[in-house]
């Protein structure tokens, strides 16, 4: 063989080892529509990933492949008739085959009523998941479900004719998941039967948790050993909305016996239909919201039970199921009669006619209050009056305490000079004088401090006048002279 041969040899292996090894994003977030596969040879051709979503055609004939693509960003899809001007018809689309499909964010197929086959087998994560092939024109074929790795979804929605729908590593749903060959539960209002003939059988054995699950129709069994919660993913309970039921299984067909035997935590159960037993055994139960009725007789074996309720339950047949299951002790409790002290905690019925008895309501004191109410009102007005006059004259003040007083050497010089204030001309004092003529002006010239003696004491003891020395001693001084004259008046100094 010659060198080029060669060479042409390894290219073909490079390249052939290198197509699935590499990946390639193709698609700009827009919707790929496929009607045949030349669509999908020319625009799929070398990518493993697609931005945006893929659509398969309505008048796609036969089977579908998606070759290499290991995720989508956006929806994987079947268009659908509705809204379609053309003449209706069926879809003849028989298969869907996507190995490679690891992750996408909406699995949706409706309205493939020949679709007999759906296999992604290694699809992990996808958000919506939705089936409903049935049409209004062809009841659709059993269905043959072949997604056996997933692992978690948002939600879950299936309707038609699946004889077998086996999860085995699904873990959580955090929405809601319904499944039903009852075509009541999707609205059908077609002249087809409404129950499907083929039963269903559904295989969860790692589903632990989802936050409401619907089952109805022809079920044959249904196998969820692991389901322990059923609650909203934010830590909010699902009773808080209180038009929805979290458990429903709504049977047809043969008696079938439902098991849940790791389920601890739920809230609002409805068990209808072709039931064979009743539920016998729960770990926990807890019943909360607007409960008025209940029946628990069937349990045989229970762990703790909650009964929660804004208004008023009878907690007497709980009671009585509870004491069955767990004998009283010769202890019990503060508030539940026959509750033995090792499940203290475990057994709660809110019956707020026995935990919060109602009291006597006693009349009003109308004359009282309305008295008070008459006097504190004046009392509150006269305060604030009072308060606010306190306030305005303190204010007041205030203002008067910033204004400073006049200079004093200016002020005493603008009236020498003839200016500021006129004082009143100063005018002695007189003594009384005779009619129409004034009196002498009398002159305080009299220093002496008076007599200590009693009037006439001095002219018992000599007639002389005592003169009393001024606090600094400074000699005699005489009893007192009229002004205007020199000569000594009455009384001796010395």
């Amino acid at each position: 063989m010659s060198t080029p041969n060669w060479l042409a040899i390894a290219v073909v292996l490079f390249f052939t080892f290198l197509g699935p090894t590499t990946a390639f994003q193709c698609g700009n977030d827009t919707l790929l529509l496929l009607s045949n596969v030349d669509d999908i040879e020319r625009n799929l051709t070398g990518c493993t990933s697609w931005l945006g979503d893929i659509k398969i055609a309505y008048d796609w004939n036969g089977p579908f492949s998606l070759p290499n693509i290991t995720n989508i960003t956006g929806y994987f899809t079947t268009e659908t008739y509705r809204g379609k001007s053309y003449d209706l018809k069926s879809s003849s689309l028989t298969s869907i085959t996507a190995v490679d499909l690891e992750s996408v964010d909406g699995l949706i197929f409706e309205d493939a009523p020949l679709l007999s086959t759906i296999n992604i087998t290694r699809l992990k994560h996808v958000n919506s998941f939705r089936i409903l092939l049935d049409s209004d024109l062809v009841p659709n074929t059993d269905v043959t479900l072949i997604i056996s790795s997933l692992l978690n979804a948002s939600s879950i929605r299936m309707a038609g004719n699946f004889p077998f729908v086996d999860f085995p590593k699904l873990e959580t749903v955090e929405g809601s998941m319904e499944m039903t060959n009852n075509r009541s539960f999707i609205g059908y209002d077609g002249f087809y039967p409404v129950i499907t003939s083929t039963s269903m059988a559904i295989n969860m054995p790692s589903l632990y948790h989802a936050r409401s699950i619907q089952i109805a129709g022809n079920i044959t069994d249904i196998l969820m050993p692991s389901l322990a919660t059923m609650s909203r993913s934010d830590g909010y309970y699902i009773w808080l909305e209180y038009d929805r039921k979290q458990l429903e299984i709504s049977l047809t067909g043969e008696p079938l016996a439902v098991s849940f035997p790791s389920l601890r935590n739920v809230t609002n159960i409805d068990l209808s239909g072709a039931l064979s037993s009743p539920l016998s055994r729960a770990e926990s139960i807890e019943l909360s919201g607007n409960v008025t009725d209940y029946n628990i007789d069937s349990l045989t074996s229970l762990d703790r039970l909650s009964i929660i309720t804004p208004g008023r339950v009878d907690c007497e047949p709980a009671t009585a199921v509870w004491t069955r299951i767990h004998p009283p002790s010769n202890k019990t409790s503060e508030y539940t009669s026959n509750q033995p002290s090792e499940y203290t905690g475990r057994y709660l019925c809110a019956d707020f006619r026995k935990l919060v008895p109602e009291k006597s309501k006693k009349p009003f004191p109308a004359i009282p209050v309305g008295l008070t109410v008459g006097i504190g009102i004046p009392v509150w007005l006269f305060f604030i009056f009072a308060l606010w006059h306190s306030r305005k004259q303190k204010k007041k003040a205030e203002e008067i305490a910033k204004i400073p007083p006049p200079d004093y050497d200016a002020e005493m010089a603008a009236r020498s000079a003839g200016g500021g204030e006129v004082l009143p001309g100063y005018e002695p004092r007189r003594s009384q004088g005779s009619e129409g003529q004034p009196g002498s002006v009398i002159e305080l010239i009299d220093m002496t401090r008076p007599s200590p003696h009693p009037p006439g004491y001095e002219a018992a003891t000599g007639g002389g006048s005592t003169v009393v020395p001024d606090a600094a001693g400074a000699g005699d001084v005489d009893a007192g002279r009229v002004a205007g004259g020199d000569g000594p008046g009455s009384g001796v100094g010395s």
